[in-house]
């Protein structure tokens, strides 16, 4: 369910490959998967970005379907996450066909099939083997409360400029080609 002041933003491309799992029992949970250990490793964020960003609960449960979310244990505070089918679903195919496949959080069809969107964009809910090396395209929840959108409009000022007071009243706003 959408939250009150944020965003919630898809990496435009795969930022890595992983497989999902070493296959054995449960190994189709996202929770202390391979995934997740990697996705958890590209979280280099200042304490800036990571003040804009809103932790995210993603929760999980026994005999989950992909059509739920996510089997095995929630994780809690995530800053980076990967998409479920449900969500997945919501972005356009074109947005989703990166050229190359990419994990889901969500189990498959078996104990040993993961969720993912193949290479041309389709949410494939059967999943693919847990074994297999696919991208992987993380989301995050910006928190708009803590950012500032800033744009280089002529007659305005400049975003070039870094520091406190580098916004100043544009004299014609009423003329902005916004």
């Amino acid at each position: 369910a959408p939250e009150a002041d944020t965003l919630t933003l898809l990496a435009k491309t795969g930022i890595l490959t992983t497989k999902f799992a070493n296959p054995g029992p449960n190994c189709n949970s996202y929770s202390g998967s391979s995934f997740q250990s990697t996705i958890n490793s590209i979280v280099a964020l200042t304490a800036n970005e990571r003040a804009a960003i809103k932790k995210t609960t993603l929760t999980g449960g026994s005999g989950a379907t992909a059509q739920s979310g996510m089997a095995g244990y929630s994780v809690t505070d995530a800053l980076l996450w990967p998409l479920d089918v449900a969500e997945a679903s919501t972005v356009s195919a074109n947005l989703r066909n990166i050229g190359s496949s990419w994990w889901l959080r969500s189990p498959g069809s078996t104990s040993t099939d993961a969720s993912n969107v193949s290479a041309s964009g389709d949410v494939v809910v059967a999943g693919s083997y847990v074994g297999n090396i696919m991208a992987i395209r993380p989301a995050f929840k910006l928190d708009m409360s803590s950012v500032l959108f800033g744009f280089n409009i002529p007659g305005g000022k400049a975003l070039s400029s870094t520091g406190t007071d580098n916004f100043s009243e544009v004299a014609n706003y009423q003329s902005l080609p916004i």
